[in-house]
């Protein structure tokens, strides 16, 4: 078991480096595939056309047929409440 009075021991990382130069110097090296700015060829960005789902009935006409039915429950309850005899 750890010693409880002791402090933690706090591990520092240096701050990564700012450019490609700065990294190879350091140590670091990047594949010809993951560096985009050693080919010469330009990007290929695709964009596929994402179509909406298609909707039987808009939100609006379903909002509105369900407003209608609860105001029927209401109306129908409030009816049952003070028509009682």
């Amino acid at each position: 078991m750890a010693d409880p009075s002791s402090t933690p021991t706090q591990f520092t990382m240096p701050p990564p480096p700012r450019s490609l130069a700065e990294a190879e110097a350091g140590g670091l090296t990047f594949p010809t595939e993951a560096n985009p700015a050693a080919t010469d060829a330009p990007p290929r960005i695709v964009i596929e056309q994402v179509e909406p789902p298609r909707r039987r009935r808009s939100d609006a006409v379903l909002m509105i047929g369900m407003l209608t039915g609860l105001a029927v429950i209401a109306g129908a309850l409030a009816a049952a409440v003070f028509l009682r005899k």
